[in-house]
């Protein structure tokens, strides 16, 4: 008997004697473990693909999907973490003996699991590692307290990188008060040192120069009462910072006393219509927005089609320092340009403002090639519809926050890269030597497809429309079109 039809007669003889969900059931043997075995997977799944399925009894917090050391395809099998223990017990009663694909399920409690470390951490991908389990409960309170005071919806899925982000910063912070705080002592002490020199050569006199330490302590708080009344300004970020990008990202600053939330751009006669078109690189949102575009004008609305704004994302990469580009150029480092810190989204978001508000406009012009701004071009004209499309386009929430409607065009890898590797071989005009291939396949492998996976894919969850096929689907290119039209008519 295998360990499926094993698991099953368990759970049956449970359900006859009444024990399941008791203390006497064989699931309370694993109550200190939040981890699953999922053994016979389909090679062909992805982490992320793992977690659509196992993510229905519960949040996952940790997977570590076992590849081949020297191949990097998966080996078949699994370990994945739930925020919630009794989510284990949910997932090894439903999901084991399951078919995806053809292949059985197996999935099975675990008990005291370790991360891979050193060689194996290489080789084993571990994504979204969950942060050091909870000692005491005081840990969790003052999490829900760090929480709301930085503004963090606990039900958004990267909570907890938002979190640790926020905790980084308070330490930062700590560090630098700490060192402000020696820096006052040490003044004190010269003035205090002067102060009893002048005493001594007869220059000062009078109790008015001679404050105690006490009453300089007390004068110190009031003032640091009075700042902590007053209002401050806070770091936020929407993003994962997983990767090794040395490039700088952006910070939101925003004042506590105003409100933080941010809600769909309400649209009206004199505002243009927002649609945000995201996907991975390659997808196809260029040719999507083009298509759009061309629709509408082949329909006999040529006004309209004229009052359309295209905008790329590529467009607002940040600039590298002068350090970074040496470093570039001379082949020392790598750059990941898919990573949320090569993007100024809040040059982005005063693009988007000064659009909303109708007003002639800067943007930015990118080479893909140069890695750098080019230039500007200035957008004069009030739009009626702005197509914003990019990898990021739906990753911040700021941004989001100016759509009316949130596109996704979903491609396969394999389509996706074929044609980034046809544009690249374009772009060097068809010399592209084998050492050229090999370096842009090393930064699909190691930087472009880990970026997709962790950043770019879990954006698909806010997409209200999802365009199968890219830009080679007539059928959403038609709609999205006619839903422009429509808001030709309607103005």
């Amino acid at each position: 008997m295998n360990v499926v039809q094993e698991i099953r007669r368990i759970n049956e003889s449970e359900s006859r004697q009444g024990s399941s969900g008791s203390t006497a059931s064989w699931h309370d043997e694993y109550k200190d473990s939040a981890y699953i075995f999922a053994g016979g997977l389909p090679f062909d799944l992805t982490e992320g693909d793992i977690i659509c399925v196992f993510s229905q009894y519960g949040e996952i917090v940790n997977i570590n999907l076992v590849r081949d050391k020297e191949t990097g395809k998966s080996k078949g099998y699994a370990f994945l973490q739930y925020e919630d223990q009794r989510s284990t017990i949910l997932a090894v009663d439903n999901l084991n003996g399951a078919k995806v694909l053809g292949r059985v399920l197996r999935v099975d409690h675990v008990k005291g699991y370790r991360q891979p470390k050193g060689e194996e951490l290489a080789a084993e991908r571990v994504m979204n590692a969950a942060p050091a389990p909870v000692q005491v409960e005081r840990e969790a309170e003052d999490d829900e307290v760090l929480m709301q005071r930085a503004g963090i919806d606990p039900e958004d899925p990267m909570a907890g990188y938002y979190l640790d982000k926020y905790k980084r910063r308070l330490k930062k912070e700590g560090k630098r008060e700490e060192g402000s705080k020696e820096r006052r002592r040490h003044r004190g002490k010269e003035r205090e040192s002067r102060r009893h020199r002048h005493k001594e050569d007869g220059q000062i006199k009078g109790e008015r120069h001679t404050r105690s330490s006490r009453q300089l302590a007390r004068l110190f708080k009031e003032h640091s009462l009075k700042l902590m009344a007053a209002p401050r300004f806070r770091v936020h970020s929407d993003c994962v910072i997983n990767s090794p990008a040395v490039v700088p990202f952006r910070v939101d600053t925003r004042r506590e006393s105003e409100e933080t939330t941010v809600t769909k751009a309400a649209h009206s006669e004199r505002q243009p219509m927002f649609i945000g078109i995201g996907g991975g690189r390659g997808a196809g949102k260029e040719f999507t927005c083009r298509y759009i575009i061309d629709k509408v004008r082949e329909r006999g609305y040529g006004e309209l089609a004229e009052r359309v704004v295209h905008l790329h994302l590529d467009d607002f990469h940040r600039e590298l320092s002068q350090e970074d580009r040496v470093l570039l150029e001379t082949g020392k480092t790598e750059i990941n340009f898919d990573h949320p810190e090569a993007f100024d989204f809040e040059l982005l978001e005063n693009v988007l403002q000064q659009l909303r508000a109708g007003g002639p406009v800067d943007v930015p012009q990118w080479d893909c090639v140069q890695k750098r701004r080019t230039g500007v071009r200035r957008i004069e004209c009030q739009p009626r519809v702005v197509l914003v499309e990019g990898i990021l386009v739906l990753f911040v929430k700021e941004v989001r926050g100016f759509m009316d409607m949130q596109v996704f065009v979903d491609v396969d890898s394999d389509t996706r890269l074929g044609r980034q590797v046809r544009a690249m071989i374009k772009a060097t005009g068809g010399d592209a030597d084998h050492a050229g291939l090999k370096r842009f396949l090393d930064s699909y492998l190691f930087m472009a497809k880990p970026s997709f996976e962790e950043f770019i894919w879990p954006t698909k969850r806010w997409a209200d429309v999802i365009i199968p096929k890219g830009d080679r689907n007539n059928v959403a290119i038609e709609l999205i079109a006619q839903r422009l039209i429509d808001l030709g008519h309607e103005s």
